[in-house]
């Protein structure tokens, strides 16, 4: 089953994570089935509900996908620690349930970047909560109170993590990479073949953590996903990072039929 664009277009617009402007592509889908996401994935995208974008600024190309394959992932010491640290918290998965204490949670935790406006609960319904083929939502608990939620989409190939959130009291207890760590396991009993992780920015701390999560990978154009980091955190080629994800299929003619609304 393909997919239907309903709208798409290329905007530019404010980057969020360097002073400069950004060019961003992107599309509304009015359809996205699981094999969508999988072909969508793997050229770099990303998605919001129905809406799907990838940077394709001219002169930078600092957001760079990067995703861990698991053919013989094994956790690191600091995984098994952390999941034994956690042994009290309650871990659920479950189709995505949208409520007050999730959208407070949310809230909460946007406050922390002071450039990002608050999403009314409209907006957060529309983000997270679209109905599509393979939504999950991960939560955590400690004992019946909420201290995290990552939204993921699950394919027949790969898991991708959407967007996590959590109580920024429980910084100690690491939730963010606790939850992460949850994904890969998931991935590998689902006997999936990778967890993507989003863009990893070198110079920005909110998105440069990801590389902490090894071996993984990095997208340089369309379909060429090379070895970026091993177990030890070795980098196979710094070079890769200073060149950066450069796209330049256009995806329209290959996957989706489209229509302006």
């Amino acid at each position: 089953m393909y997919g239907y664009i309903v709208f798409s277009e290329y905007v530019e617009t404010t980057c969020p994570y360097f002073d400069r402007n950004s060019t961003i592509e992107h599309f509304i889908v009015d359809q996205l089935s699981v094999d969508d996401l999988d072909f969508l994935l793997e050229r770099g995208y990303r998605h919001f509900g129905r809406y799907v974008f990838r940077p394709v600024c001219g002169d930078c190309h600092s957001c760079i996908p990067l995703r861990i394959p698991l053919a013989g992932f094994t956790f690191p010491r600091s995984a098994r620690r952390l999941f034994n640290r956690a042994s009290h918290f309650r871990i659920e998965l479950t189709e995505p349930i949208p409520s007050k204490e999730t959208y407070a949670l949310y809230s909460i935790h946007k406050k922390r970047f002071k450039d990002s406006p608050p999403d009314t609960y409209m907006d957060y319904l529309e983000t997270f909560f679209t109905p599509l083929p393979g939504n999950y939502q991960l939560s955590i608990y400690d004992n019946n109170r909420l201290i995290a939620v990552s939204h993921i989409d699950i394919t027949e190939r790969a898991l991708s993590a959407v967007y996590c959130y959590y109580d920024d009291s429980y910084r100690r207890e690491s939730p963010g990479t606790l939850s992460i760590f949850k994904e890969i396991e998931i991935a590998i009993e689902r006997r999936l073949r990778f967890v993507y992780l989003g863009y990893y920015i070198r110079e920005n701390s909110h998105m440069s953590y990801k590389s902490r999560f090894k071996p993984n990978q990095i997208l340089l154009e369309e379909g060429k996903w090379v070895d970026f980091m091993d177990r030890q955190g070795n980098i196979k080629n710094l070079d890769l990072v200073y060149r950066g994800f450069t796209p330049k299929e256009n995806i329209f003619n290959k996957r989706f039929d489209k229509y302006q609304i």
